[in-house]
């Protein structure tokens, strides 16, 4: 254990970093363990591993005798292939037997410090920090409150800021949500490259904690958002398997590789956090389809997030249940309805996968019906509680309801197909296959004026809010319904479906999630946007 002149520990104690709170560093037990009578450790400078320097993509005054020329991938394979001392044999372990292990400690390490995986990089002061973390929840947070105020807050004021997870933290915050300090260096390397890379050194390391899953679930909001195809749909899949591998999903039964959460503020956090892998796991399949799902399905007795306003302000309240949630008497906040939205586009997800036999075919029609009902009963909800809400609060719906009508879009796109080399023969039941065919068919027309009406508001929240970002989960919709006034107009050249199709392309054009530019290319690209692909 070294110390300082002072007399004091160099490094917090064990205990305190697991806590995130502010270490005394006193000898030989430190201020905090003393008052509650428990053991204090402190790490061995042996237990800090040697990172690969990932900063040298930072220059500042002071440290230019420590800045390299960024590292190439191979040196950082070469640097990352050595075994890592810190993972301890009861976290391996419980990869090699969850059941054996349930119960007990997974040793995860905590004492890996910022400057242990980027020794040239400036760290978040606390002032800096505090900007960011007010920049992101006056931004993203409105529309998906997945990280804790409570908590965040809570390390800032109490917390050194010397951990590596909660600097990574700040810095997911930063990439799309807030301005940069300009008195901080800047990086040679972008932050979407500094935070991935960082991330990788954590999960080499096996610190996870709740901060690392957050950052982790803000890169790929931010790839995905930003069209880093196909690095978002890895991004995406990774961070579902490191859910699962901690047991996120599942409580009950799934062996829990984290601390046990000492609030119940936290314990909400890492449901939000699972949630949103769910949105984005279902929202890269709507573009890439026919592919499986990440994540499983979920269970009608699946736990909705609890009322945001409550959460943000630690008060408990109860969680609805997915099933009962979704009757019009139920009231929950924009966010448990975007995770219902996902809930939905994750059906339709598994239906547009499915091959059915002769045999399945009539149960496969009425699975379609079965989940149209359940999607406009949603979009007739979500249309009315925009309604009730006032202007400047109406955005935070728009992810829910842009993932509605996307999975409404492409539940129509599978079955609407009426050219005669496309129409499926099997089923016994005929006739309900015409119906099915000739409701999407009609459908299309009543929910690409939806999706119209939409793009309007967001137009106006555009013009409101220009800093803003609009949720990302809002823009596939506007994009497949452009694309759909596009194939409508090219069939009987009514005006009205090129005055659409402009619309919703202008709306496109404002975003900055960068996705969108993509999107715009296409429906430019193609001869028949937006067609039957099976």
């Amino acid at each position: 254990m070294a110390s300082s002149e002072d007399g004091r520990a160099e490094l917090s104690c064990i205990q305190c970093k697991k806590l995130k709170r502010r270490c005394s560093k006193d000898l030989p037990a430190c201020l905090l363990c003393s008052r509650v009578r428990r053991r204090c450790e402190y790490p061995k400078p042996s237990s800090t591993p040697t990172r690969p320097n990932l900063s040298s993509g930072f220059e500042s005054p002071g440290v230019q005798s420590r800045v390299r020329t960024p590292i190439s991938l191979s040196s950082r394979s070469d640097a990352l292939s050595a075994p890592n001392p810190q993972i301890s044999s009861s976290l391996a372990g419980c990869f090699v037997d969850s059941v054996a292990s349930r119960g007990k400690d997974a040793a995860i390490p905590v004492d890996l410090l910022w400057q242990d995986i980027c020794p040239g990089a400036v760290p978040f002061t606390h002032v800096e920090a505090r900007h960011v973390v007010e920049e992101y929840y006056k931004s993203t947070h409105t529309w998906l409150p997945i990280i804790s105020k409570l908590r965040v807050d809570r390390i800032i004021d109490e917390d050194d800021l010397a951990s590596a997870d909660i600097q990574i933290l700040l810095h997911a915050m930063e990439l799309d949500h807030s301005s940069q300090h300009h008195a901080r260096p800047k990086p040679r390397i972008s932050q979407q490259k500094l935070v991935k890379y960082t991330l990788f050194d954590l999960e080499q390391a096996a610190q996870f904690s709740t901060n690392f899953l957050a950052a982790s679930v803000l890169l790929a909001l931010h790839e995905v958002g930003h069209g880093l195809f196909p690095a978002a749909y890895f991004t995406v899949a990774n961070v579902a398997r490191i859910c699962l591998a901690l047991g996120i999903h599942d409580r009950t039964k799934a062996t829990q590789i984290l601390p046990r959460p000492f609030t119940w503020t936290e314990t909400e956090e890492r449901r939000r956090l699972w949630w949103a892998v769910l949105i984005l796991d279902r929202y890269v399949h709507v573009g890439l389809r026919f592919r499986p799902l990440c994540t499983p399905r979920l269970e009608p007795s699946e736990i909705l997030p609890a009322r945001d306003g409550a959460w943000d302000n630690g008060d408990l309240t109860v969680n609805p249940l997915l099933v009962m949630s979704i009757e019009a008497s139920t009231s929950v906040d924009p966010f448990a309805r975007t995770c219902q939205a996902a809930h939905l586009l994750g059906w339709v997800c598994e239906h547009v996968n499915q091959n059915p036999s002769s045999e399945d075919a009539d149960l496969h029609f009425q699975e379609a019906f079965t989940i149209s009902n359940a999607l406009r009963a949603l979009i007739t909800m979500l249309s009315a509680e925009s309604d009730q809400r006032p202007r400047t609060q109406r955005h935070q719906l728009f992810a829910a309801r842009g993932l509605a009508y996307a999975a409404l879009n492409t539940l129509y796109d599978v079955h609407s197909c009426i050219e005669p080399d496309n129409i499926e023969t099997i089923g016994g039941n005929r006739g309900l296959r015409l119906d099915l065919q000739q409701s999407a068919i009609e459908g299309f027309k009543q929910v690409i004026g939806e999706i119209s009406e939409l793009a309007s508001e967001i137009e106006e929240y555009y013009e409101r809010e220009e800093r803003r970002l609009v949720p990302i989960m809002a823009l596939f919709c506007l994009y497949s319904a452009a694309g759909t006034y596009g194939w409508y107009f090219r069939e009987n050249t009514d005006p009205k479906y090129s005055v659409g199709f402009e619309n919703l392309r202008r709306v496109l054009g404002r975003s900055k999630w960068r996705v969108a530019g993509i999107y715009i290319e296409l429906l430019d690209g193609q001869e028949s946007c937006y067609t039957c692909v099976h």
